[in-house]
């Protein structure tokens, strides 16, 4: 009987019919492109290609808090042994 009651319950839902969102007689103005400084899309810091300390804190020391997006795609490449070539953008 518990069964028959959750069955009942249950919306009924034909996967031919999808909604639609409704469309909108005006259209949205255009966005501006708006360029800023640099940011990186990795979160990442050094600490996470764990590197030997003697090196973290070198870097710590010189000052470097978080590796560039071409560190971020090279360095794991080198540790694991592999040849690096690589080129980035002035001033990243």
């Amino acid at each position: 009987m518990a069964e028959q009651d959750v069955e009942n319950d249950l919306l009924d839902y034909d996967e031919e019919e999808e909604p639609q969102a409704p469309q909108e007689s005006t259209p949205a103005p255009p966005k501006k492109d708006i360029k800023g400084s640099y940011v990186s899309i990795h979160s990442s810091g050094f600490r996470d290609f764990l590197l030997k300390p003697e090196l973290l804190r070198a870097i710590v020391d010189c000052g470097f808090e978080h590796p560039s997006e071409v560190q971020h795609e090279c360095i794991p490449q080198a540790i694991l042994g592999m040849d690096v070539l690589c080129q980035a953008k002035s001033g990243m």
